[in-house]
């Protein structure tokens, strides 16, 4: 009796998702990818929040500075994490890149065996069909990982642009003095 080669990891449990009655197990990008989107959005709207009550003035400027500080804190963090999550994003592609340029490697060695009578045409089917939900299923995969990328850039560029604005439109404290 043979057994496979037994290899045992620990995952994370927010890489398990249940899709009806399925159980999925997400890339580690992908989980990364969407607990980062996540923070970000939510620090995002923390920042807004922020800016309205100073803005408002049902918050004072020592409350507001220290709460800006801790949040841009947060978010370098966040940022450091993006970057790490980016690159992780360029690895994997780059690996799904080259699985599958080495499937188009393996259909046309096994088309030349085929044609040339060394596989029956049973094995010759079995392993094209194989072939190619392997290259669908990098497809997606790839394809999956270009959505993530541009929606986490989407998200960085928004978060730039309103930082820009934010200190570009620095609220100014104005006295007005009564004139007679």
């Amino acid at each position: 009796m043979q057994f496979a080669d037994s290899n045992f990891s620990t995952i994370d449990p927010v890489r398990i998702r249940k899709d009806g009655e399925t159980i999925v197990l997400l890339p580690e990008w992908k989980s990364k990818s969407i607990r980062i989107m996540s923070y970000l959005e939510k620090a995002k709207k923390r920042q807004k929040a922020l800016e309205e009550l100073y803005n408002k003035g049902d918050i004072s400027k020592s409350n507001y500075d220290d709460i800006r500080r801790k949040i841009e804190s947060e978010l370098i963090k966040l940022k450091e994490e993006y970057n790490n999550c980016k690159l992780l994003i360029k690895k994997r592609t780059n690996e799904i890149d080259d699985q599958l340029i080495q499937i188009e490697k393996v259909i046309t060695s096994l088309k030349m065996s085929y044609i040339a009578g060394e596989i029956s045409e049973i094995s010759y089917k079995t392993s094209m069909e194989l072939l190619r939900q392997s290259r669908e299923m990098n497809m997606a995969e790839k394809e999956d990982l270009k959505r993530t990328l541009e929606q986490m850039e989407k998200i960085e560029k928004d978060s730039i642009e309103a930082k820009k604005l934010e200190e570009g439109s620095s609220p100014i404290q104005v006295k007005v003095l009564a004139t007679s």
